[in-house]
């Protein structure tokens, strides 16, 4: 029989009291541990199978315990810490080892699922079957159609990238009134002009607190800015470097991309700017975001390629394929369960793509004469592209199911949607010549 028709059989079974305390389950204090539990596998010869995942349920405490087992031979598990009371056990089986299993890997095997109340002394057994795993990614993503809000801007000015740090008010710069604003969920507006005459305020980037750091694209700058409008300024050690994408890194500190310098940079919360030279000529780098915390990645709109660094600053480069017209931001990639790849746009093709870790590019094409430049992930699990030219937002899940949606305001030039969607579930954005800052919500 092949791995597609026999099942796997999994047989729990109590065996001798713990000698200890459980090590993050236990009864939360409220007594002893029951005795522990082992689990007596019997592997297809040949099957594959490497590692067996069990997830065991206990209330709203949810353990998941990887093992690994070696094809055809009987093996023992041994599971400890389980606390008095119902507990659901189901499991994953692979055919991966198990340091290579994580928690984006599709089993070969899926369980079923038993609900048994576990006891102080008693022997409790529980039966899993293992049967083929024919889950798929199935899309229909009928989202409804959305309801907008715009709040205009105070001083009429055009606002340009926005961004959310998960807490707190939004932050939004005014590159052609040289100033950056904040704006509360309720939709009240502030705004403060930026101390350098002419800075041209582009990127801005907050996180999980009150202020904003910015970029100064004309004033060579990194600026930092509070909630009460109190302003740093640093400038940065090449003159003319034409600062433009800015995003908290990850393991602090901010990352930018110097469009005319030809550079990465990164300043600390002190002030003390590195910078790290790219290995192509005329690359013109813009957007810088990541997803894990081993690199960060960026679009070289000059060369159409994708970049990534390490936070040593060594730098690998990728062509895209339609990436020749130039690029725009690049964002992390969420797909409602889990963070992977990353998305940018491609806005001399009217396309919007999807990088992986080793490089390889998906494509997804937009309406024609978009214009989009700026993107980014929401909570929902799918990727918000303005599409200036068309007054348009496209929504791309997970799969590439794209629906767009057109802006109230006529001409409003939609342009950038901050990370995560913004606060109360909704999708924020800015209106380049709509001069407002929009919301729109999904019934």
């Amino acid at each position: 029989m092949t791995r597609a028709t026999r099942p796997l059989a999994v047989v729990l079974a109590a065996l001798l009291p713990l000698a200890c305390g459980p090590s993050g389950l236990g009864g939360n204090g409220s007594g002893p541990d029951v005795n522990s539990v082992s689990a007596e596998l019997t592997v297809v010869p040949a099957s594959g199978v490497q590692c067996i995942r069990l997830t065991i349920t206990m209330g709203p405490t949810v353990d998941r315990q990887l093992f690994s087992v070696s094809p055809g031979q009987r093996t023992i598990l041994q599971i400890s810490g389980l606390a008095p009371g119902p507990a659901t056990f189901n499991g994953d089986a692979f055919d991966l080892a198990c340091s290579a299993v994580t928690g984006r890997s599709f089993p070969s095997w899926t369980s079923d699922s038993q609900t048994v109340t576990l006891t102080l002394g008693g022997n409790t057994k529980v039966f899993l079957t293992f049967r083929p795993n024919v889950r798929a990614i199935v899309s229909a993503d009928f989202v409804g159609t959305p309801t907008f809000q715009e709040f205009p801007i105070p001083s009429g000015a055009p606002p340009f990238l926005i961004t959310w740090g998960f807490s707190g008010d939004l932050w939004f710069t005014e590159p052609e009134f040289n100033r950056v604003a904040k704006i509360t969920s309720a939709g009240v507006i502030t705004e403060f002009g930026v101390p350098t005459p002419g800075a041209n305020p582009l990127g801005i980037a907050t996180v999980g607190g009150p202020d904003a750091w910015f970029t100064e694209f004309n004033a060579n700058k990194i600026g930092h800015v509070t909630s009460a409008g109190v302003f740093q300024e640093f400038t940065i050690p090449t003159l003319n470097s034409g600062p433009y994408g800015i995003i908290p890194g990850p393991t602090g500190g901010y990352w930018f991309t110097e469009y005319l310098g030809n550079k990465i940079g990164f300043i600390n919360n002190a002030g003390t700017i590195t910078e790290f030279n790219l290995p192509t000529a005329t690359a013109f780098p813009v957007g810088i975001d990541w997803v894990t915390t081993d690199r960060l990645w960026f679009t070289e709109t000059g060369t159409g390629k994708i970049g990534s660094i390490t936070l040593s600053g060594v730098i690998t480069e990728f062509p895209v394929p339609s990436g020749a017209g130039g690029l725009g931001r690049i964002a992390t990639g969420y797909d409602g369960i889990d963070f992977v790849d990353m998305w940018f746009v491609e806005t001399g093709a009217d396309k919007v793509a999807k990088i992986a870790s080793d490089g390889t590019v998906t494509e997804f094409n937009l309406q024609g004469g978009t214009s989009p430049f700026d993107l980014n992930y929401a909570f929902d699990g799918a990727t918000y592209v303005p599409e200036p030219d068309a007054n348009l937002i496209a929504r791309i899940n997970p799969v590439g199911v794209m629906f767009e949606f057109q802006v109230p305001t006529p001409n409003a030039r939609p342009f950038s949607v901050p990370q995560a969607g913004g606060p109360d579930g909704k999708v924020w954005f800015t209106e380049r010549n709509g001069r407002k800052i929009g919301t729109m919500t999904f019934p």
